[in-house]
Parts: structure tokens; sequence; C-alpha cells
């Protein structure tokens, strides 16, 4: 996430940054409970996913454009959040959902893809309770009439977009957000349209099979 950055590189060696990476040592929160442990296989780093996130989107928000994209954290380890994807430089990892600004690049929101996270709380809900700024708004965007469901990462990849529009609404042209095939969708573009009250926009190309997702 850091190493290569441009700007961090500027402040400290690429040895320094990997030796200080060597020494660190995450342990299991032993205040969590075992439930809690056993329902969330990334419940040793949990306190720490949930410092970065939440301090990325508090620090600046992004305006203009931004992109919708996944990063890998590369793991050798045995565990349920590990994903293989053999197109992928990193075959083995731990995914994370993010939204890019285009200037910096700036990570705004990164949140993981929930991969073997048997927690009753869907991703929706778990972000929500990690930034709380929705309130009501999940209850009415994803009801029983909603054209996206609550469970889907699609709902995921909409609070994460819509999030910085709540913090901070865009007072020009709005927003465009840029995604590759396999985050365009017809149904996501519609409903970020809608509840961003027209501040953010959808630019990407579109797998055929998502196409009939309108109605």
């Amino acid at each position: 996430m850091l190493s290569g950055h441009e700007s961090f590189k500027k402040v400290m060696s690429r040895n320094r940054f990997q030796a200080i990476r060597s020494s660190l040592t995450l342990k299991a929160d032993t205040l969590s409970g075992e439930a809690l442990s056993s329902m969330d296989p990334l419940h040793s780093c949990r306190r720490l996913l949930d410092t970065i996130g939440k301090s990325f989107a508090e620090i600046a928000v992004p305006l203009g454009t931004c992109a919708l994209d996944e990063a890998s954290c590369r793991s050798k380890a045995r565990n349920r959040a590990i994903s293989f994807m053999p197109s992928k430089p990193d075959k083995f990892a731990i995914r994370f959902y993010c939204n890019v600004g285009s200037a910096g690049p700036y990570i705004h929101s990164i949140f993981d893809n929930g991969r073997g996270n048997l927690s009753p709380l869907s991703q929706v809900e778990r972000y929500n309770h990690l930034h709380r700024i929705f309130g009501q708004i999940l209850n009415t965007s994803f009801n029983s009439t909603s054209i996206i469901d609550k469970s889907s990462p699609s709902a995921l990849w909409l609070c994460q977009l819509v999030h910085q529009s709540k913090l901070y609404r865009s007072r020009d042209f709005g927003r465009v957000v840029f995604c590759d095939n396999f985050y365009t969708r017809p149904r996501l573009a519609e409903k970020l349209l809608e509840i961003s009250d027209g501040d953010i926009k959808m630019t990407g190309t579109c797998k055929y099979s998502n196409i009939d997702a309108i109605k």
C-alpha cells in the first residue's frame, strides 16, 4: 500500500520500511471473545484495519474523478480470507475494495471483501458500523424493492462511493468514478446517481452479462 509511493519514498528508505514491516507482529484481540474470533478470519488485525479505514476517510475527501478497484495484500498464511486469482500478480492474497482519488492518488475508502467472514452482519452493515454516516439511508436504500441486494458486493461499493459525497459534496460538476468491467454495473450506476442526488456518475466498460441488469 505504501511501498513504492513517490511521497513515501521521500521520507523513508525502502530498506528502513522493510525492516519495520518485518518486525511487525499482529496478535489476536483477546477482548473480542472466542466466538467473534472464529467468525472473522481477520480478527487478529481487525482493529488495525478499522483504524486505517477511519483515518483515511477522515483526513481528506477526493473531488473530481476517482476509481473503484481492488488492492491485494499478498499472504502465504492459511486463512479463510485469502482468495486465489490466477490472473493477478499476487495470486494468493487478501483482497480489499478501494475508492481512490485521482489527485495524489489518495485512498479515501478501503474495506476487505469479506471472504471467509461468517458474521451475521452484511458487508454494508459492517461498513456503516465503522463509519456511522448513513443512518436511515440503509433501511430506505436497501429495502425489499431495491434494485440492489443489501448482501451483494455492489451494496458495499455503493456505500464506499457515496461516503465521500456525504462528507463533502462537490460544488461544481460533480464526481465521476471510473471502473473496469468487473465493477461497472447498470444497477449500481443507477442507484449511485439516486442516493448521491446526482453528485456521482459512473463511467466504464460493462460486461454483456451485466447489461440486462437494467429494468
